[in-house]
């Protein structure tokens, strides 16, 4: 029940819930293989009823006075949480003074409840932003006066200490003063925010265990958005990316959309997303079941999809992956993200290695069985397959079915667009690209730089400057040129020096050899050329076009940079 309930919740949280399904459930989350079959096994439907009678126990006991509610609704898997309207003071008097004192067995009874609704850590972390959320939506200015400490027992905070973060400046899309102002009221609210909440503690200086929060604001659809990510020193996965809607303009209302921003950030603080830090994204495994070790899946497929990887990211994905398959030998997913892993190894190696990986990758899905070959992750290994392949055609049929609402699949679009875009129609990969709605994707930063880069091919440099700055060039390497090539083209000299200072003080190697990361994410390509040779006039890189690349000190240069 436990296992089944941390799946539920974890996919909800990460924006999941197309996903809680019965068999995916049965095979993520209670050890069923791939052969499993609702109709056979009512073992989802048995769980799903344990679970709402247990929270339903607790509804009724120790938990009647909760105000927050946390159900699972018959007819779907998917929890929800809702305020109870509270009664009257003198209606429920009555009842309050016939009701008698529960025993300390029933009350330890329901703490051991409580402790199965969720390993505790979860449950009290969702509930926690829920109530937060829901008690301060109609707070008026400044919201941060009104939220008050709300004390988390030590027992019942789980086995995790509360994560450290680190709050950066915000960036904004202009420097008007009024957008400076929001940006400025946000970060101060990130910093006082473990004034009145316990669940975070926020440094004054970053250290090996800090994480990251930045952020940018800028107006988009005539809304102020804020983009927020949380990471961690050393890794190009973000452990969290959230693109928030104001649903108001600083011109037309800036209270309202200051507050409802804020609202947002209160609510993320105490989401569970932001101890996923402290529990540690590539955990060494122990027999477990397939949902407690999944992330493995998840952030390789990330690193995928993203076209970019450091060579740390890589050993640590491939280590996930194969203990996770080494303790659950039937978890097909695992066995499919190995080989996925294994042919983007082919695609961004050159020579020998890069036929080995490829032939690793295929003596792998060999054993993949054929009613497992319509998940998303086969969808992505067919995909990669043609591109190590170079078969174009290939690409552009799967490109145009993963865009169909029915089939859509944004890994394998941004992949469709990108081979368009190096292969010289930056107007086609700018219109698959303007069709993809940002806001609806986990980690938007590759389809921003593509969509920044096709602009800057077709000289829309206003419009690729603005795209590019959307994207966090820690996490995204790529987007560092695409801010510098397109704010200098834009005319904005300020901001590429600021930026190239960054970039020099921040990853001195990439400033030396930006050729390391263009050939990695757009290969041997004319747009690749393009881009050295306008990186070498911004005084960026020491080669201005593949001409001059010497690939014999490749991997030495490049060694500091991956």
């Amino acid at each position: 029940m436990r296992a089944f309930l941390r799946f539920v919740v974890e996919a909800t949280l990460n924006g999941e819930e197309d996903r809680l399904k019965g068999y995916t459930i049965a095979t993520g989350a209670l050890g069923r293989d791939s052969s499993f079959n609702p109709s056979n096994d009512p073992i989802v439907r048995v769980e799903a009823a344990r679970l709402r009678r247990r929270i339903q126990a607790y509804y009724a006991g120790s938990g009647i006075e909760q105000p927050i509610r946390f159900v699972i609704p018959t007819g779907t898997y998917a929890p929800r949480i809702y305020r109870e309207p509270f009664q009257k003071e003198d209606d429920n008097s009555q009842a309050q003074e016939e009701a008698p004192p529960p025993s300390g067995s029933h009350v330890r009874s329901l703490k051991r409840q409580r402790l199965a609704l969720w390993g505790l850590c979860a449950f009290l972390a969702l509930a926690l932003g829920s109530l937060l959320y829901l008690q301060f939506a109609d707070s008026g200015p400044p919201l941060r006066q009104h939220i008050q400490k709300i004390p988390v027992d030590e027992k019942e905070t789980g086995p995790f200490a509360p994560p450290k973060l680190y709050v950066e400046n915000f960036t904004t899309e202009s420097f008007t003063a009024d957008q400076l102002d929001l940006a400025n009221y946000l970060v101060e609210l990130l910093k006082d925010s473990s004034k009145y909440l316990s669940v975070v503690q926020i440094m004054d200086e970053p250290d090996e265990q800090t994480s990251i929060i930045s952020g940018s604001v800028l107006l988009v659809g005539g809304q102020e958005i804020l983009n927020l990510r949380l990471d961690t020193a050393g890794s190009t996965i973000p452990f969290l990316r959230r693109r928030i809607e104001s649903g108001h303009s600083l011109q037309d209302d800036p209270q309202g959309t200051r507050d409802a921003l804020a609202r947002s950030i209160v609510e993320i603080l105490s989401s569970l997303d932001v101890s996923r830090p402290v529990i540690g994204r590539w955990t060494k495994l122990s027999p477990a079941s397939a949902n407690e070790v999944r992330w493995c899946v998840v952030e390789t497929q990330f690193l995928i999809s993203s076209r970019f990887a450091t060579d740390q990211d890589l050993n640590n994905a491939e280590t996930c992956l194969s203990d996770l398959q080494e303790n659950l030998p039937n978890y097909i997913p695992a066995k499919i993200s190995r080989a996925n892993l294994e042919l983007f190894k082919s695609i961004i190696s050159e020579g020998p290695q890069s036929q080995q990986a490829f032939d690793r990758a295929m003596v792998l899905i060999a054993d993949v069985p054929v009613d497992a070959r319509s998940l998303a992750v086969f969808q992505t290994f067919q995909m990669l397959q043609a591109l190590a392949r170079d078969d174009k055609v290939a690409v552009q049929l799967m490109g145009k079915q993963a865009l169909l609402p029915q089939s859509f699949n944004a890994p394998i679009v941004a992949d469709y667009a990108q081979e368009l875009l190096v292969n010289g129609q930056a107007s086609q990969a700018s219109q698959i690209l303007e069709g993809i709605t940002p806001a609806y994707l986990t980690y938007p930063e590759r389809f921003d730089v593509l969509l920044s880069l096709a602009y800057y091919s077709e000289n829309e440099f206003e419009k690729a400057q603005e795209v590019a700055f959307r994207a966090r060039p820690r996490s995204y390497p790529l987007a560092w040129f695409a801010q510098i090539l397109s704010a200098k083209k834009a005319n904005t000299a300020g901001r590429v020096a600021e930026l190239i200072s960054d970039l020099r003080k921040k990853s001195p190697d990439l400033y030396d050899h930006p050729e390391c990361v263009l050939i990695q994410q757009l290969g041997y390509s004319t747009l690749t050329d393009k881009l050295l040779a306008d990186l070498k006039n911004a005084d960026v890189g020491s080669i201005g076009s593949l001409a001059d690349f010497d690939s014999a000190k490749h991997q030495e240069n490049c060694a500091n940079v991956f």
